[in-house]
């Protein structure tokens, strides 16, 4: 589990505006009793038809929160697990939706993949593993 109790900035990458009032409402309560931290969200840029952008359009909008402000700011996404798709080209969807009947092992699978996929652009990521 990552340390949020030296009050850094959280920034919220959310797929769209029902994952950001889903995180607001529920999730950002819980972090900000916790950790006292304030939170950002920006949304990930999506398709012309609004839905989900491939892996290979949101890495750069994630590589460059990461890179901002490491000591100050920790970089968490939101997405739909269920409305990813092969299309996405998220690293180890195979593993995560097709051959993964755990959902909650099929999202870490994916988390795992977006985290090699920054490591692989020499992004230092700077924690101790998935939270």
């Amino acid at each position: 589990m990552v340390n949020l109790s030296n009050k850094k900035l959280v920034h919220c990458v959310v797929e769209g505006q029902t994952e950001k009032v889903v995180f607001k409402e529920i999730l950002r309560p819980y972090i900000h009793n916790e950790t006292k931290s304030e939170m950002v969200f920006s949304l990930i840029k999506s398709t012309k038809q609004g839905g989900m952008a491939k892996f290979d359009k949101i890495l750069p909008q994630l590589r460059n929160l990461i890179k901002r402000d490491k000591n100050k700011t920790i970089v968490t996404t939101f997405f739909d697990y269920y409305g990813i798709h092969d299309s996405h080209k998220f690293k180890f969807y195979n593993e995560a939706k097709i051959q993964q009947k755990n959902s909650l092992k099929g999202v870490y699978l994916l988390e795992k993949g977006m985290t090699q996929r920054l490591m692989e652009e020499n992004i230092d990521l700077d924690f101790d593993g998935l939270c």
